[in-house]
């Protein structure tokens, strides 16, 4: 797969971008890597003009291969993010079930702590906080109690399906919890991967616009090449929005 292999080719030169020189992309990933490949369509007919101008062609020869690294980025994002909506939602429609099984298990083992005095101290304190982290904790706490203290469950005909159900979410919701966190979405891996992919590729892309401008200075007709229409239009909507309510009162 090319984009695979490009992707692979470049992440260390993407990682290596200083995080403070990393751009959250300033327009749809989609249009930016449609921008590029037009513009580099676009200057092959000034490639002369480049070298003549001591541009660094490897930019140039290196583009489609940022192109690439940036939609591979770009995808290994979307799946992250789905992922995680889909985690998101498992958890909601799980934490009913979470909250009456733990219930259920508090009742059963403070019945059978009764006359436990220490044991009782122990369920208190599992009871203490209320977030979803307490919420997981809870159940890798409770199983430990259970499976040290099943005999007491048993002789009280617990049923066993709920122990069963206990070790299985105990053994796994901390992972669901941490892939459904919303917070660890924002920072996570492939997010920081694309910005700085996107950076890369805007980078090679400022730098030929910039010369592509320079040599075509006096024809407009290849000026218009070099020039981002995201930015362009974006620019002139906020023109004309601002200017509005001046033709509005001078009508």
């Amino acid at each position: 797969m090319a984009e695979k292999d490009d992707y692979l080719e470049l992440l260390p030169l993407i990682q290596a971008l200083p995080d403070e020189e990393t751009i959250t992309p300033t327009m749809p990933v989609d249009t930016a890597k449609k921008e590029a490949e037009l513009l580099q369509r676009w200057l092959q007919a000034d490639l002369p003009k480049f070298k003549a101008a001591q541009f660094d062609m490897a930019l140039i020869d290196g583009l489609q291969k940022r192109i690439n690294a940036l939609n591979f980025a770009e995808v290994n994002w979307c799946y992250s993010r789905k992922m995680r909506a889909d985690a998101q939602v498992e958890w909601t429609n799980l934490r009913p079930e979470l909250i009456k099984l733990r219930s259920d298990l508090f009742a059963a083992l403070e019945y059978v702590f009764d006359e436990k005095t220490d044991l009782q101290a122990v369920l208190s304190d599992i009871r203490e906080g209320t977030s979803n982290a307490d919420l997981v904790m809870d159940f890798s706490k409770l199983n430990d109690l259970c499976v040290r203290y099943r005999e007491l469950l048993d002789a009280i005909g617990f049923p066993q399906e709920k122990l069963q159900r206990l070790a299985e979410l105990s053994s796994t919701l901390g992972s669901l919890l941490g892939a459904a966190d919303a917070d660890r979405l924002t920072n996570s891996a492939e997010r920081i991967i694309r910005d700085k992919a996107y950076t890369y590729l805007k980078n090679a892309v400022d730098k030929i616009r910039r010369c592509g401008k320079y040599v075509s200075r006096d024809d407009d007709d290849r000026q218009v090449g070099y020039r981002s229409e995201y930015r362009t239009k974006k620019y002139q909507k906020t023109a004309a929005a601002e200017t509005a309510p001046a033709t509005s009162a001078v009508k």
